[in-house]
């Protein structure tokens, strides 16, 4: 279905281009990382597509993945432990950032105009190829469900085995979607959060019947419900966009067979992003790792470590707000919110101490 919601004034989408713009992508990376047909593999793909004025729509990052590596916990820095391709997909988001803020920088000089020159005309849509973990289930225990609004806390990533200490896909877009896909401490050099009001799903779900039920409850996560947010307005101090409307889609064509859940996941994750020369930039993981890298064996050690986990991705932050002498505090807004509204919202209650 295409929204034509005559109050959405930012653009108008096709939720089957929309898919097709990311499988196209997909298929043009190599064959490193993909599910392996003979062996009943699938995976999940998350894509991010940018809109600008005049110009067509792009995939600027594109992720995929399924499993979660608790046992990178303890090394959570240098090893990811969540990597579903929605949360790979703000790791690659970053990455772009970063690359597009330093191109800007080394041409301007400064960042005076940054936003309003570069972001400003910029729209995104989120695609995920099939339901965010969260949607129908939950790590172990009663289904916590409110009979008014069937809002539920946290729910933990679900499978089958150990316990992740990790927020479920779709409650981290429900937090993307008001503080934005850049995270806190690059808020400190653009300002304003980049968040996405158009997401599509594609038709990859296993059981076609829990697609309608599928997305009430999708939406009913996304929806900020006006009476927390009422009891906390006066509380929030920076300038998130907490009714900011969004529009969900279904790509009712975009169902392929590398995509549909079945018992055997692919066990290694693909990371792109658009690099300033129009080229997607990849990385391929494999147990939270580079594949290839050997196995750990000592602490600390980055031999293997990804140019997207948590280590580089916050040394390589840091030397940008080092290199453009940032001095702006916009981060701590950022979290003062962020912990007022874990307290208030019940969508974000209990949330996993150690995720980000």
């Amino acid at each position: 279905m295409v929204d034509n919601d005559p109050t959405d004034n930012d653009l108008r989408i096709d939720p089957n281009v929309i898919a097709s713009l990311c499988y196209d992508s997909y298929n043009r990376l190599g064959k490193s990382g993909k599910p392996n047909p003979r062996k009943n593999e699938y995976t999940v793909i998350a894509g991010l597509v940018e809109y600008r004025e005049k110009t067509s729509p792009k995939v600027v990052c594109l992720t995929t993945g399924t499993k979660c590596f608790p046992n990178n916990v303890p090394y959570r820095h240098e090893d990811i432990v969540d990597c579903h391709a929605e949360p790979l997909l703000k790791r690659a988001f970053k990455c772009y950032l970063i690359e597009m803020i330093n191109d800007w920088f080394d041409t301007n000089k400064n960042l005076d105009q940054f936003y309003d020159k570069v972001l400003s005309g910029r729209h995104y849509c989120l695609f995920v190829s099939q339901f965010p973990c969260g949607s129908f289930s939950r790590w172990k225990g009663d289904y916590q469900n409110n009979s008014k609004n069937k809002r539920i806390r946290v729910n933990r990533k679900p499978g089958r085995g150990e316990f992740c200490p990790k927020a479920a896909c779709v409650h981290k877009i429900a937090k993307w979607r008001i503080f934005g896909l850049q995270g806190s401490r690059l808020f400190d050099i653009i300002g304003k959060p980049i968040i996405f009001n158009h997401i599509v799903i594609g038709n990859c779900e296993t059981d076609n019947l829990e697609t309608l039920d599928g997305f009430d409850l999708v939406k009913d996560y996304l929806t900020t419900d006006q009476k927390e947010y009422s009891k906390v307005a006066n509380n929030l101090i920076g300038e998130f966009q907490f009714s900011q409307p969004y529009h969900l889609h279904f790509a009712q064509q975009f169902r392929h067979q590398e995509f549909v859940k079945n018992n055997t996941p692919c066990g290694s994750s693909i990371v792109a992003w658009m690099n300033c020369d129009k080229n997607l930039k990849t990385e391929i993981l494999a147990n939270g790792r580079r594949l290839g890298a050997t196995k750990r064996k000592t602490f600390p050690n980055t031999l293997g470590t990804s140019i997207v986990s948590d280590f580089y991705l916050r040394q390589n932050i840091e030397q940008l707000i080092v290199k453009l002498n940032v001095k702006n505090m916009y981060s701590e807004k950022y979290q003062k919110d962020w912990n007022t509204v874990q307290n208030f919202f019940s969508i974000f209650k209990d949330w996993p101490i150690i995720d980000v």
